[in-house]
């Protein structure tokens, strides 16, 4: 048994968190799950093509319609949340998912995850108040190269939460409000940043990304103990925004590459001098 009061708080969270994530798997095989499919959203340099959520536990819209500006894609969730009570344990677990391409002379060069929310708890110290926001693992795969398709180059990255790394005990990061009475109210933020070009570059190709595909889970979960706890986490911001980098012009490149041979001779000419 997770007995917050008996166990060393590294093992309570780990116990707490062992406990959620069997919960989790139970109530995904209970639930068939659904999905709303908003469509193509077009950007200033790129389009985001087939904007989909979907969820194993809960009924959708969790995010919600999003909007573009420049090339940001927003959602502002109403309703994403975990709430927990005399003993309950909750998971609310949303996908998002889509393809993101280049406009004509356009490339692809970082992707950018942002994600903000609350946390509340009250009760008593010693119990067993739990939260925790996690992405299990972003999911990238480049699908074009200077606008070829390609196969084969796929990522799989991960977002930092703050504070707390996006898991709080109400015993560790609570405040005392007196005796054994427990409170914490906090705001959390998530942020991931991929570097696309250096994707590529790692993965032994030249050229650039012109479009992608992407999908990572969301998972907010409570637990709270019979009679002493309440818990609740929300999300409440979320947006994916890429910049790009224009395609050089042949000619450009030629240029370029006529520029890097006069300055390697003109080296090789000072050391000879030398």
């Amino acid at each position: 048994m997770c007995i917050k009061g008996n166990i060393p708080n590294a093992f309570g969270r780990l116990c707490f968190a062992a406990v959620s994530v069997m919960l989790t798997a139970m109530i995904s095989i209970a639930n068939g799950g659904t999905s709303i499919d908003y469509g193509d959203f077009a950007g200033a340099t790129v389009t985001f093509i087939g904007v989909t959520e979907s969820s194993l536990t809960d009924d959708v819209p969790l995010y919600g319609k999003p909007t573009v500006g420049g090339d940001t894609l927003s959602f502002g969730p109403v309703g994403f949340g975990s709430y927990s009570a005399d003993g309950s344990v909750d998971t609310t677990d949303g996908q998002l998912s889509m393809d993101i391409e280049a406009a004509p002379g356009e490339y692809i060069d970082q992707i950018y995850l942002d994600e903000a929310g609350d946390v509340t708890m009250q009760g008593i110290g010693s119990a067993a108040a739990y939260a925790s926001v996690n992405i299990p693992g972003v999911f990238l795969r480049v699908d074009e190269v200077d606008g070829t398709p390609i196969g084969g180059v796929s990522d799989i990255a991960y977002m930092v939460f703050s504070p707390s790394d996006g898991d709080w005990t109400l015993a560790d990061d609570g405040q005392s409000y007196g005796g054994s009475l427990m409170g914490l109210d906090e705001v959390w933020e998530g942020r991931l940043t991929v570097d696309v070009t250096a994707l590529l570059q790692d993965a032994g190709i030249s050229g650039r990304a012109t479009k992608m595909y992407i999908t990572w889970n969301n998972r907010l979960r409570t637990m709270a103990e019979v009679g002493i706890d309440e818990v609740l986490i929300s999300k409440k911001l979320a947006s994916v925004r890429v910049t790009t980098q224009e395609i050089p012009e042949p000619a450009t490149l030629v240029l370029l590459a006529i520029g890097s041979v006069v300055l390697l001779l003109a080296a090789s000419l000072r050391r000879r001098k030398r």
